[in-house]
């Protein structure tokens, strides 16, 4: 007696095993089963997006974003019919560890771009930055990140010194990191000469050159384009009427790689014996002359 041929069977309602709960930071496998012949084959989706096909499907590391329903779609290619079963799956926050700031470069100087970045163990819902325990107040040169691990200075400004903190926090814990000491290094400005612009032969000068700068300048002198000395200070000895001309201050800052320069100009006179006055003579290296 021959025998019938069997029909292929519907597709039952699928089944998912995995945990309905999970925490950030970690990873969960699902696997969905189903009831078919031959048998059936899979398709995942998270909140209505396919993500994967097959039996199995892991999540990799979970955010906080990993919350919401997922779905499995059986197929029976035989019958083209197909069956969808759903889970909700539940994410609660890892307690947040550690919270660290870190930067875009050993140092700041002004008139670059310098970032500071927040590095937080744990999965935060909200993080913060503060500079002097207050709120960082953003502007159109203080940016943050979309999602505020990132805090940019574009351009860094002398300004911008201070102490910096970032807090992170979630449903479960928060935490805030040691303070960070923006030092902007600048400059060096405008220097200024201090000393006398006028002397007589014989006599000694001494001027000082002072400029604002971070970390302080190094100093260079010049006369009449020549370099004379380094240091902020400068004596030029015994004056002549050679001493006479202009002595020039630069001052350099080897962290921001810059430079400022001022001159100055020296008159020197000859001194006269006793009993005598005399002219002034501001060009030249002429003798000054006797004035009865």
């Amino acid at each position: 007696m021959k025998g019938k041929k069997q029909k292929p069977a519907d597709t039952r309602l699928p089944i998912i095993t995995g945990p309905a709960l999970g925490e950030t930071g970690h990873s969960v496998t699902f696997n969905c089963s189903a009831s078919s012949q031959p048998l059936s084959q899979f398709s995942w989706f998270f909140n209505g997006s396919q993500v994967a096909t097959g039996s199995k499907y892991e999540t990799g590391t979970l955010t906080l974003a990993s919350h919401g329903e997922y779905t499995c779609v059986a197929f029976n290619n035989i019958t083209c019919r197909n069956s969808t079963v759903s889970k909700i799956f539940t994410l609660f926050s890892a307690p947040i560890t550690s919270v660290s700031i870190s930067t875009s470069g050993t140092q700041a100087i002004e008139g670059d771009s310098f970032t500071m970045t927040c590095n937080i163990v744990g999965d935060p819902s909200s993080i913060h930055w503060w500079k002097n325990l207050t709120l960082v107040h953003v502007d159109n040169r203080t940016h943050v990140s979309f999602d505020n691990r990132t805090l940019t200075f574009n351009p860094v400004q002398y300004s911008s010194y201070g102490e910096y903190q970032c807090m992170a926090r979630n449903s479960v814990s928060n935490r805030t990191s040691n303070r960070y000491t923006l030092l902007v290094n600048y400059g060096p400005k405008q220097p200024v000469i201090a000393g006398a612009p006028i002397a007589e032969t014989e006599q000694r000068v001494t001027f000082n050159c002072s400029a604002s700068s971070q970390p302080l300048s190094q100093f260079s002198w010049f006369f009449n384009g020549s370099q004379v000395a380094t240091g902020s200070k400068y004596d030029t000895g015994p004056l002549t009427l050679a001493s006479h001309g202009e002595y020039t201050c630069v001052a350099f800052n080897n962290a921001t790689g810059r430079n400022s320069t001022v001159s100055k100009m020296l008159t020197v006179t000859h001194g006269c014996t006793p009993g005598q006055s005399c002219e002034i003579h501001r060009l030249g290296p002429n003798e000054c002359f006797s004035i009865d």
